[in-house]
């Protein structure tokens, strides 16, 4: 985080469904923890 210095480790989950040889449906999953700890806190 530029903001306080923390890093920001996050690992992203990513899936695609093609159709007829294009992309028809896009899913991206990470954990909104990682953020939150960067920010320097762990909790909503």
């Amino acid at each position: 985080m530029l903001a306080n210095g923390n890093p920001y480790n996050v690992s992203y989950a990513t899936f695609v469904t093609f159709k007829d040889g294009k992309a028809a449906k896009y899913r991206e999953y990470w954990n909104p923890l990682a953020f939150l700890k960067a920010l320097g806190g762990e909790s909503f």
